[in-house]
């Protein structure tokens, strides 16, 4: 993961002690993604692409044809 930092400025010296604390609570907005089937469809996309499994598209028409001729 990367660091993550606050949009409101945070009082901070290099005295203070910082607390991180870790939740499994995920907002629900972002259930969806942390399905079991969503999480193994975003692995196999992530090899996919890895491995060059994957087409580009320049043109908008050719996408949009190839989509509708996935069965």
């Amino acid at each position: 993961m990367g660091l993550s930092f606050p949009q409101e400025d945070v009082p901070y010296n290099s005295d203070m002690r910082v607390l991180i604390t870790f939740t499994k609570e995920i907002p629900n907005r972002e259930l969806y993604a942390h399905t079991p089937e969503i999480q193994e469809t975003l692995a196999k996309a992530e090899t996919n692409y890895k491995t060059g499994k994957f087409k580009e598209y320049t043109d908008a028409d050719a996408l949009l044809k190839d989509l509708n001729n996935v069965k």
